[in-house]
């Protein structure tokens, strides 16, 4: 069956940006020459998706919507009424996914050269797994994400669990979640089984682990590299990236000059 869902859960704070999020919804925050949620959707018809779906709060509704009105793609809105975490906010857009597959992906999380979304979707399609992505990290920072345990073979991992933050030394892989999922209707039944955990939030995670270890999860770990948009060094660093993918290298070398040639003024 053809993906041609998309889920993007956009009703975060931004709470690492608060002074920007305060006036502006974090996925309107530019990267480099157009808002960030363009290039999730730009992502999103690349990939083949015709219909998307933005889950979000009542607050940010109006400056989302008065953003996307335009797009060449239909767009439904869905409230999350409050913040209840991610396995949450794909539930809610649950009626509108009905039993297809469908994908998700997180407005605050890009790689840049790799269409790791069309890639996951090829491998659903295939095998009729759940599919998500996966970027390696240093071992130094496996505490500070999601990591992955399973076996690889022919570039697929077939997962077996996630570990969520696991304690420096004890992670089971190099390999980290990234916000790129696509996933079957057989989620359903178990995210709604998900008991709130730390703060009232249903996780994904948790849902996920129940595929992992019933051998329907595979992971395709990206090839590009990974950007998060959530803190202000992170954001700056990818300006930085897609705006050599925009402007070309020799745009790079002018600005590394030009502040160069200030330093020595």
């Amino acid at each position: 069956m053809k993906i041609r869902k998309a889920v993007i859960p956009a009703a975060g704070r931004g709470t690492r940006l608060e002074r920007i999020t305060l006036v502006t919804a974090k996925e309107l925050i530019p990267l480099v020459d157009r808002p960030a949620i363009d290039w999730i959707v730009k992502e999103a018809t690349d990939s083949g998706i015709e219909e998307i779906c933005i889950v979000t709060s009542a607050n940010k509704l109006a400056s989302l919507f008065a953003h996307t009105e335009g797009l060449d793609i239909p767009v439904t809105y869905l409230i999350q009424s409050s913040p209840k975490g991610l396995g949450h906010a794909v539930l809610v857009a649950q009626d509108w996914c009905g039993d297809d597959p469908f994908a998700v992906l997180l407005p605050d999380d890009f790689v840049l050269d790799d269409p790791i979304l069309s890639r996951l979707i090829t491998q659903a399609t295939s095998t009729k797994h759940s599919a998500l992505a996966l970027t390696e990290v240093p071992d130094s920072k496996t505490d500070q994400y999601g990591i992955a345990d399973g076996q690889v073979s022919d570039g697929v991992v077939a997962i077996r669990n996630l570990i969520e933050k696991p304690t420096r030394g004890n992670a089971p892989s190099n390999l980290s979640v990234t916000g790129r999922y696509v996933l079957r209707p057989e989620i359903w039944p178990l995210l709604n089984a998900v008991k709130p955990g730390a703060g009232g939030e249903i996780q994904l995670t948790d849902a996920l682990i129940e595929l992992a270890q019933a051998g329907v999860l595979d992971g395709l770990v990206t090839k590009g590299s990974r950007h998060d948009l959530g803190s202000a060094k992170s954001w700056l660093t990818a300006n930085i990236a897609y705006g050599v993918e925009v402007y070309g290298q020799a745009w790079l070398d002018g600005v590394r000059a030009n502040i160069n040639e200030s330093k020595s003024s």
